[in-house]
């Protein structure tokens, strides 16, 4: 992505390196890259076979004024991808703003006929609210799945935590975003990567970010933003030679954390 545009060359060929070496899970979303991503990412993915990849949508809260907005969406985002249907389809960033759009416009519920029309497989929400907000979210309904924005940074700030606790409680399985916190993770302050690099020599920052969340138990995807081939290569090759993190690593993602602070 280059000021707004998509390199369409780059993202195929960050595709191609994906889907060849196990990574075949897409997420997109309505508004994303000034509301280009559903249309690019459908336009690389369709020379695959429709059950070769797994495709993440998201129903914007903002935009559903009425309970037919939700099928109306969803329809035009199918389109958009050259999809007959997405694996996973969420109530995209449930928040103190849109919580009512949420519920006032039954998004569950209209959520649930997608997936019994076989629209959807999964129905689940994407979360950027308190702890309690998420508790009443999360047991309100029967979900398949939420989002969440966990890392090691984020449990010393904004309680990721005790978020990520909740939906464990719930027994609802968790897609982390911003593993890496948007990057910040994979720019740490001198003192940190000196520490990072003397304890874990055969960690890259992104690769200890990604590993620190893979930790978690009721984690099942993780979604790193990728922006170049040089980038998705690191995270595969995080994946493919996988350590689990120990206790002792636990331990330094919270001192190098306490020091970004």
């Amino acid at each position: 992505m280059r000021d707004k545009k998509i390199d369409m060359v780059e993202l195929d060929k960050m595709v191609e390196y994906a889907m060849a070496h196990g990574a075949n899970y897409f997420d997109t979303a309505y508004m994303y890259v000034d509301g280009k991503s559903e249309n690019a990412i459908g336009e690389i993915l369709k020379k695959y076979p429709r059950e070769s990849f797994m495709l993440a949508d998201k129903c914007p809260a903002y935009l559903v004024h009425s309970p037919s907005d939700v099928r109306k969406l969803c329809l035009e985002q199918l389109k958009k991808c050259q999809v007959d249907y997405f694996d996973n389809y969420m109530v995209h960033n449930i928040n103190k703003n849109t919580l009512s759009n949420y519920r006032d416009n039954n998004m569950y519920d209209e959520l649930v006929k997608l997936k019994k029309e076989g629209l959807v497989k999964n129905i689940g929400f994407s979360f950027h609210g308190d702890p309690k907000m998420l508790r009443e979210v999360i047991n309100e309904h029967k979900w398949d799945f939420c989002q969440l924005q966990i890392n090691y940074l984020d449990c010393e700030v904004v309680n990721a935590d005790e978020l990520y606790n909740i939906a464990d409680e719930a027994q609802v399985p968790v897609i982390v975003m911003e593993p890496l916190r948007g990057g910040v993770l994979c720019n740490l302050p001198k003192k940190a990567a000196e520490k990072l690099k003397q304890q874990c020599p055969n960690d890259t920052q992104a690769s200890f970010g990604l590993r620190w969340v893979a930790g978690r138990k009721r984690v099942f995807t993780i979604l790193s933003g990728m922006s170049n081939l040089t980038q998705l290569k690191e995270n595969v090759d995080t994946f493919v030679n996988y350590r689990e993190i120990t206790k002792k690593e636990e331990e330094l993602a919270h001192q190098i954390a306490q020091i970004k602070l």
